[in-house]
C-alpha cells in the first residue's frame, strides 16, 4: 500500500508526497525542479463538452499545461481529447492561468526531435524541433540567460537532461506508482531529490 512507504524530509524540512503514474513522469519533474520551473502535477481535472474528462500531466507556472507520453504512438491513440481541450482551453481554464497547451513524446526525457514538442491550438497543431521547443518551454528563471547566451542555455539544457536520464529507479519506485519526495515550500534541487532517490 502507498500510505505504509516512508516519508523522508530534505534539510530537515517536511515535505509533501508526490505519487507520479509513470517514472516517465518522475523524471520530466526532476528536469522542471533542476531548472527552477514552478510546476504542479495534474493540478486540475477538466471537464470536456462531450462529458468526458482530461487531466494534462503539468501545470508550468507562467508556461502553460503539459501531456507527457512516451511516444507519438502513445500520444495520437489521446489526440481526440486533446484537440477538444485546445479547442475549448479558453472557456475551461482559469483566467489566472496560463491557457497555452503542450505535449512532450519521448520515451526519455529529451528535447531532440521535430516532433518531441507540440504546441495544441484550437483545430491546429504547430510543432519545430529543439529550438521550438527550448523557445516555448523555458523556466522564467532562465529568460534573460537563454536570450543573453542561447548557446550556453542549449547546453544547460543538454547536461540536465543527462542527468536526468542517467538516474534510475531504486526500491522506493514500483512498476506501476513513483513515490517521489519534493519541499513544495523551499523547492528541492535536483541534487536534494537525486541523493535520497536515485543511484
Amino acid at each position: 500500500m502507498i500510505d505504509s512507504k516512508p516519508t523522508f524530509q530534505l534539510n530537515g524540512i517536511p515535505n509533501k508526497r508526490i505519487v507520479f503514474r509513470s517514472f516517465l513522469e518522475a523524471k520530466w519533474a526532476l528536469f522542471f525542479d533542476h531548472l527552477h520551473f514552478n510546476w504542479s502535477y495534474e493540478p486540475q481535472t477538466f471537464e470536456l463538452p462531450n462529458g468526458s474528462h482530461y487531466t494534462p500531466d503539468f501545470y508550468l507556472e507562467g508556461i502553460g499545461w503539459v501531456e507527457i507520453k512516451p511516444n507519438v504512438e502513445k500520444l495520437l491513440e489521446v489526440k481526440n481529447k486533446l484537440l477538444l481541450f485546445s479547442c475549448h482551453k479558453e472557456k475551461l481554464i482559469p483566467q489566472n492561468f496560463s491557457n497555452r497547451f503542450f505535449s512532450i513524446s519521448s520515451s526519455f526525457p529529451t528535447f531532440d526531435g521535430r516532433h518531441t514538442v507540440v504546441e495544441w491550438l484550437p483545430n491546429k497543431f504547430i510543432s519545430g524541433g529543439m529550438k521550438f521547443a527550448v523557445d516555448t518551454i523555458c523556466s522564467p528563471h532562465f529568460v534573460e540567460f537563454k536570450n543573453q547566451f542561447p548557446n550556453e542555455y542549449i547546453k544547460l539544457i543538454d547536461k540536465t537532461f543527462e542527468e536526468v536520464r542517467a538516474s534510475r529507479r531504486n526500491g522506493f519506485f514500483s512498476m506501476k506508482e513513483i513515490l517521489f519526495y519534493v519541499s513544495l515550500d523551499m523547492g528541492a534541487t535536483f541534487n536534494d531529490s537525486r541523493q535520497f532517490f536515485f543511484k
